[in-house]
């Protein structure tokens, strides 16, 4: 398991396929472990959501950067993990990201909303977004939760 913010350096459209020049610790590791077999499978998973963990419920923080965002349900990652056990896949690179992407403050504002919270503030705008085409291409995965705005 990695994580997208190896696409951190990016504000668009990113995919498998981007090129990926600054080096973090995530994409160190995964490219140790590409070095080490050629049966491995990556997952690089988006922000994880689901049971307690809501967008913006635990956050200390009360403003902020606005954009599009690149969630994932647990049950999907879940999901995930068995189709590739089932379809025995290896030396694949998989970005796990719901295929949906609506606004932080969209998903903020239903959140706040059905549990309770105090809604923040929001500012600038982030265009990043994780497509996870490939996934569901190459495993024909149907997301259980496709949007973060229907997480719960």
């Amino acid at each position: 398991m990695s994580s997208i913010s190896v696409y951190r350096e990016f504000d668009c459209k990113v995919d498998e396929d981007t090129h990926i020049s600054k080096n973090s610790l995530q994409y160190e590791a995964e490219i140790l472990m590409r070095e080490m077999t050629d049966k491995l499978v990556i997952l690089r998973l988006a922000g994880l959501m689901g049971s307690d963990r809501v967008s913006g419920r635990w956050s200390k923080v009360k403003s902020f950067s606005d954009g599009y965002v690149n969630y994932i349900h647990k049950d999907d990652v879940i999901g995930v993990v068995d189709k590739i056990i089932a379809s025995n896949i290896k030396n694949e690179v998989f970005n796990v990201v719901a295929p949906k992407h609506p606004l932080r403050s969209q998903v903020h504002q239903k959140n706040s909303k059905h549990f309770g919270f105090t809604l923040g503030t929001f500012e600038g705008m982030s265009k990043r977004i994780v497509s996870s085409s490939k996934l569901s291409r190459k495993l024909n995965y149907k997301f259980t939760y496709p949007n973060p705005l229907e997480f719960w």
